[in-house]
């Protein structure tokens, strides 16, 4: 059953299924490389919390101790990547991909 939003997701804050409000500064480089391999058309979905892209790094360590991952409304939220932190992650010359695995 899927339920219609009421209210904006940022309505939730503090919600662990929502993509956290930090912001990071985001270099003008990492901006154009992420505008240049299409990641515009994720930013969206980011934004509005459809979509949130969890760290490598917490899925590496939660691996290495073991653990299984949890539901998307369970993770905690250093978990999950904000929009601005996947902006940044973004690198020029590197293999011309975003930093986004499926």
């Amino acid at each position: 059953v899927w339920a219609r939003w009421t209210v904006g997701p940022r309505a939730l804050l503090g919600a662990p299924h929502l993509a956290p409000d930090r912001e990071v500064e985001v270099p003008a480089a990492a901006r154009a490389a992420w505008e240049a391999m299409g990641g515009g058309e994720l930013e969206e979905s980011l934004l509005s919390s459809q979509v949130v892209l969890v760290d490598a790094a917490w899925l590496i360590g939660l691996s290495s101790s073991g653990g299984k991952l949890p539901p998307r409304q369970a993770l905690p939220p250093e978990a999950v990547l904000s929009p601005s932190e996947a902006v940044a992650a973004c690198r020029s010359g590197w293999p011309d991909c975003l930093p986004v695995v499926c």
